[in-house]
């Protein structure tokens, strides 16, 4: 584990630590790591993924492993620490009932949280949504038609992205909605995305009479009767 790998870097003679104390140290300090190791990947293209984690684990284990190595290297036989199979039960013997009961409950809870941090870190909790933008006629957001005339054609783009790590049905609806008075719906879309997928949409249109209006644009999820998100731009009309 990450954490023995560490304590033999750092405490690489036999008379520095017990059996217990590296036991204890090895545990806590993979509790550690591993969380510090899932932060760091979350950073990275890789993402926190089993296989980007556990190569990860597996990398830091083999530089720690290499410099305990170095290190010991350069001690003689008699003070250098060597893994012994009695290492860990060696310093039990010599304390009292209840002070090896409380040693077995705190490694096993030790052990029970390294294991739940491992899965919360290779587990990650997914994160499902919708994007809905508009742009303007050139892609951008920065010329959008909020001043037109009376009967002036104008253009839109209408996107949508998935992020719902599924094939979703969404149906998108362009209403023009004036300050005062009924509103009318000018078009409506029907299609369906995978996750990660994009739908764009030129969309043109006119006004016919003059007066404040809102452009507004609904996506709705199949299945739902309210809107799942709604954008707008706010339109002068002017004869």
């Amino acid at each position: 584990m990450p954490g023995y790998s560490l304590v033999s870097t750092l405490w690489v003679r036999k008379d520095e630590l017990d059996g217990l104390e590296r036991t204890a140290l090895s545990l806590g300090l993979s509790i550690v790591i591993m969380p510090l190791a899932g932060l760091g990947l979350n950073y990275t293209p890789w993402g926190i993924t089993l296989t980007s984690v556990v190569i990860t684990l597996y990398a830091l284990i083999i530089i720690m492993v290499g410099i305990a190595w170095l290190r010991r290297s350069k001690l003689n036989s008699e003070e250098r620490f060597v893994l012994k199979m009695g290492f860990f039960f060696d310093p039990l013997k010599e304390m009292s009932s209840t002070d090896k009961l409380m040693a077995i409950i705190v490694g096993i809870v030790i052990i029970i949280g390294t294991g739940l941090l491992l899965y919360i870190g290779t587990h990650p909790p997914v994160e499902q949504y919708t994007e809905l933008y508009i742009l303007d006629e050139n892609g951008a957001t920065e010329n959008y038609p909020t001043r037109l005339e009376v009967n002036e054609d104008a253009s839109i783009i209408i996107g949508v992205v998935c992020h719902e790590h599924k094939n979703t049905t969404y149906s998108t609806v362009v209403r023009l909605v004036p300050e005062s008075g009924m509103n009318r719906t000018l078009a409506k879309f029907n299609f369906s995305l995978d996750n990660e997928e994009k739908w764009q949409r030129p969309f043109d249109f006119n006004v016919s009479e003059s007066g404040r209006f809102m452009l507004l644009i609904e996506l709705f999820k199949e299945g739902n009767s309210s809107p799942y998100a709604s954008n707008h731009l706010w339109i002068e009309v002017t004869d």
